[in-house]
């Protein structure tokens, strides 16, 4: 450990365009303060650095790097994490975060500067090359919770690399893209949309929640994050490489053994880490790699109607927030994860003011076809909807909505089931709409009929 003359701070400039830059801070971390702080620095030239006798420090005390078995030269591009000397028989915290390719250092002394960074005051990060020059030194606020570093923000077009953020990922990007990183790629909203979940799975079992891409470009998955209801911990779910091609799927899980109700194991990512889901209600929210919501669903208990199965979206088109858009899974396995969903349905533009599909439905176990989507339009803006299920005989079988609130256009799901939740017999049926506007200046009713079909 070395002591940092006075004079050192009056005279030595500091370079905003250094070859080597400070890019992270974690100085509060949410493990143990004594193994789990760590400086990230990145090459911005286009040569590699030899960082051999490269010191760093706290504004009081300094401390060389050293290497960790991979030697100290940073490569252009490259990033470099020096993690505290303990940390590697004393933590593992960061083992799932770090990205392939980065530089792991660490330190000839047993903390950074003088007994750790201070979480009691502001202190002054400083980088100092082979010839003891200051090139870079960031002086972070105490406004960070724990467990929360502090990043600069990594814009190519700004005129000063200089702006630093609190990270919006719990433990930190180290060895990676910063989360607060202005990056080149910009997702429409609802371009990647939440597909399927499973808040209340079999004891034992995973949660998990899967991704559909709606576009017809692939989508690279690396830096995107989620998070429940609360949104102050984004979590990051992939951190390398991953592409999603359009129209497939893929599962975010807590953990690996969903891969067994899998047909293709490569649609799973498993999540560093995971925030569990309420049975009763919560809220999943989907973020790109700059931190932008590109979905959310806020789901409740009630949209489900079989305990134990995952929640299906029936049109990837449908609102994501709607509960008639969401429905259980009828799969004989209770989900789907990485294949279509066994209540899909396209959404097709009503021509008139009802429209089944699809029609006939068999809701006989196999996965497919197992509910019919009603779709409705009526002539105003909002109404109160009944809308009704009776066999040939006129004998009323199921009400679907009994005087609801509705829009001028929603969907219903129908699983083949009457009042008593038992299974209707197969036939034909008459689905009836009636509505009535909250003027009662506007009544309107339509017919149409849907076959149960069964098995042959």
């Amino acid at each position: 450990m070395k002591y940092i003359p006075y004079a050192v701070w009056i005279w030595c400039p500091l370079f905003l365009q250094a070859q080597v830059v400070l890019n992270e801070v974690m100085f509060n971390p949410a493990g143990s303060e004594s193994s789990d702080e760590f400086v990230e620095i990145v090459n911005l030239s286009s040569d590699p650095v030899d960082l051999q006798d490269w010191d760093i420090g706290d504004g009081t005390d300094t401390d060389g790097l050293s290497s960790t078995g991979e030697g100290l030269l940073l490569a252009s591009g490259q990033y470099g994490l020096i993690l505290d000397p303990d940390y590697f028989h004393g933590s593992t915290s960061y083992d799932d975060l770090i990205a392939d390719g980065c530089l792991i250092l660490t330190l000839d002394g047993s903390t950074f500067g003088s007994g750790g960074f201070s979480n009691s005051q502001p202190e002054t990060v400083s980088l100092f090359n082979d010839r003891g020059v200051l090139v870079d030194q960031h002086v972070y606020s105490l406004e960070t919770e724990a467990g929360y570093s502090e990043e600069r923000v990594e814009d190519e077009s700004a005129t000063e690399y200089n702006q630093w953020k609190t990270s919006q990922s719990r433990n930190g990007t180290p060895g990676r893209l910063n989360s607060v990183s202005v990056v080149p790629a910009e997702f429409e909203i609802r371009s990647l949309i939440i597909n399927e979940i499973m808040f209340d799975p079999l004891s034992g079992d995973p949660e998990w929640f899967e991704l559909y891409n709606r576009t017809s470009e692939s989508m690279d998955l690396s830096g995107w994050m989620f998070s429940d209801s609360d949104t102050t911990d984004k979590i990051l779910f992939c951190i390398e490489n991953r592409p999603i091609d359009p129209e497939m799927y893929v599962v975010i899980s807590e953990d690996s053994t969903i891969r067994h109700e899998m047909h293709d194991e490569t649609a799973l990512c498993v999540s560093s880490r995971w925030a569990a889901l309420n049975n009763d209600g919560d809220e999943i929210q989907l973020y790109d790699p700059s931190g932008k919501s590109i979905d959310q669903v806020a789901y409740k208990d009630s949209w489900r109607s079989i305990p134990n199965t995952s929640l299906e979206r029936v049109s990837p088109e449908g609102a994501s927030g709607d509960s008639a858009n969401w429905y259980s899974c009828t799969a004989p396995s209770g989900m789907t994860p990485g294949e279509r969903n066994s209540v899909y349905a396209s959404t097709v533009p009503a021509e008139s003011e009802i429209l089944v599909h699809p029609n006939p439905f068999s809701p006989d176990g196999d996965g497919f076809e197992e509910v019919t989507v009603i779709s409705y339009q009526i002539p105003a803006e909002t109404a109160s909807v009944r809308l009704q299920i009776f066999d040939i005989n006129g004998r009323l079988v199921r009400t679907l909505l009994g005087g609801s609130q509705s829009g001028s256009q929603s969907q219903v799901v129908w699983d083949g089931r009457d009042e008593g939740n038992n299974k209707a017999s197969i036939g034909v049926y008459i689905v009836y709409l009636s509505c009535l506007n909250g003027q009662k200046t506007i009544r309107s009713e339509a017919r149409t009929t849907v076959v149960l079909a069964g098995q042959l």
